[in-house]
């Protein structure tokens, strides 16, 4: 027979289902086949355990891998391993076999097209070329580890940049306080002049009138005084004049700050630093705010977020906000639970840092009541809070009853707010 040219590899990805990798070049037995197997993370070893057919131009091998198909992101390579021996002895005089003369010669063509494969995937030089394939391979790991260290060096710079944009943000926001507080702080002392103005004027007018009412309405006494008041009027306009400049100042600067509003302020509207965040809880219609357990305190739900604009995030009934101080604003009804009281708890440091006033409900009466907390708050570290309720009894309908004869309309009962100072 001939062996025309067939490549002496054959490479399989897992899938996890094949087990049978078929191979379309010759080899006369099992020992001239090696199978290997490549990690996903690159390693390569020798294939344990697997078996062979073979038929007259290729055959198939049997293969699972730890007794399962071939994994995915696995990869089987089946390449001839020709033993590189020629056991032909042709003795003179004798009779020459034509079967045996073409098998060797196919295995020597079987052992060139095993060479050409291995060629083909080899680095050759040209024939001009000074450098061996040892040192071009060193190149090309030294261009490798190049590429890694400034890959490095450009995410080290990168964690710089974060940085600095950081401390711009936290600039503009500091530069944001300073002008709202100055800008605030004229208009008061504004205010505060044409307040004084206004009494001296008032004041005046009334010792006007008990100077002519002493004198019996002499003219020349009444002309001083009205001259007085006349002056304190214009004082007055003065000062209310002073106070809208100060407002126009203030409104200037709110302008100013908000078109330098960058990336990193990307929430920014209408001011340079959105600062509300408020959340509720919204069930369907016809729905209760829950029940309540007796002499415990109760989390609220919390489950819908309308407004964000201070980087917070929602999830099981806990708000998550970044390091900072704030302004906390907190309202929930309760039902027919009797003695009611909410409270702000930290579920990071497992601390109540806020407290309401104590409500009351009648337990035998479908009687309803609003209780509130508010205050301010500082977090060192990021943290997670939560809307609690204390309640004197137990009540399916505790945490609130819903509203009749709105259908359709989702029922809101807890609600809180914060600011961001």
């Amino acid at each position: 027979m001939t062996l025309p040219y067939s490549p002496s590899r054959a490479v399989y990805h897992g899938n996890g289902a094949a087990t049978a990798f078929p191979f379309a070049f010759k080899v006369w037995n099992t020992d001239q086949l090696s199978v290997s197997l490549t990690s996903p993370d690159g390693r390569t070893t020798p294939a344990q355990g697997w078996s062979a057919s073979l038929g007259e131009s290729g055959g198939t091998v049997t293969y699972q891998h730890n007794g399962t198909p071939l994994p995915a992101g696995w990869r089987l390579a089946i390449v001839r391993d020709m033993p590189f021996a020629q056991g032909i002895d042709l003795v003179s005089a004798s009779r020459f076999d034509p079967q045996v003369i073409e098998d060797g010669l196919d295995q020597a063509t079987a052992e060139l097209q095993q060479l050409g494969e291995k060629i083909a995937r080899a680095v050759i030089m040209p024939a001009t070329s000074d450098q061996s394939p040892e040192e071009v391979v060193a190149t090309i790991y030294a261009s490798r580890d190049a590429a890694a260290a400034s890959a490095d060096a450009a995410s080290a710079q990168a964690v710089v940049a974060q940085a600095s944009a950081d401390a711009a943000a936290s600039s503009a926001a500091t530069a944001a306080q300073t002008v709202q507080t100055a800008t605030t702080d004229v208009v008061s002392a504004a205010t505060a002049q044409a307040n004084d103005a206004h009494t001296s004027a008032l004041l005046a007018a009334q010792a006007a009138a008990s100077a002519a009412a002493a004198s019996g309405g002499l003219a020349p006494r009444m002309d001083a005084t009205e001259q007085k008041i006349a002056q304190q009027g214009t004082r007055l306009d003065a000062a209310e004049a002073k106070n809208s400049q100060q407002d126009t100042r203030l409104t200037n600067a709110e302008t100013a700050l908000a078109s330098k509003a960058n990336t990193d302020l990307s929430n920014a509207t209408g001011n340079a630093i959105a600062k509300y965040f408020y959340a509720r809880d919204e069930k369907p219609s016809g729905t209760s705010g829950g029940a309540t357990s007796s002499g415990t305190w109760n989390t609220r739900d919390i489950n819908t977020i309308k407004n964000n604009y201070i980087g917070a995030s929602l999830a099981s009934n806990k708000i998550s906000l970044p390091a900072g101080r704030y302004h906390i604003r907190a309202n929930a009804p309760s039902f027919a639970a009797e003695t009611t009281r909410l409270a702000i708890y930290n579920a990071t440091s497992s601390a109540y840092m806020l407290h309401g006033p104590t409500g009351r409900t009648n337990p035998g009466s479908a009687h309803i009541v609003q209780t509130s907390v508010e205050g301010e708050v500082v977090l060192d570290t990021p943290s997670q809070i939560e809307l609690r309720m204390w309640t004197q009894s137990a009540n399916s309908y505790g945490m609130g009853y819903p509203v009749a004869g709105v259908p359709g309309v989702a029922e809101i009962y807890s609600e809180l707010r914060v600011w961001r100072m």
